[in-house]
């Protein structure tokens, strides 16, 4: 569930329409990061579904972008070009 509990389709239609942009006619493509902190926190899983890549900042200043290995299509394209959903899996930076 989104904002207002509406569920997501319906919360983009809503603010398509308050945006202006002509609401449901309009196409609209929902991307998605799921990420996952494994519980000793030493890695991070990480399925990105057409969302620009995640970024990791490390203890040394770099903030390197988590690149999937797979591209995959946004949320509800997977039939047009189906991918593996496996998660990529880095090494989650110690504090």
């Amino acid at each position: 569930m989104c904002r207002g509990g509406h569920p997501p389709g319906k919360s983009a239609g809503t603010r398509s329409r308050a945006e202006g942009d002509g609401g449901y006619d309009q196409e609209t493509f929902v991307t998605c990061v799921l990420a996952e902190i494994s519980p000793d926190h030493r890695v991070v899983r990480v399925l990105n579904c057409g969302h620009p890549a995640p970024l990791l900042p490390t203890r040394d200043g770099n903030i390197p972008a988590l690149t999937p290995t797979v591209f995959r299509l946004s949320l509800g394209l997977s039939d047009l070009a189906p991918s593996s959903h496996q998660p990529d899996i880095w090494v989650f930076p110690r504090t």
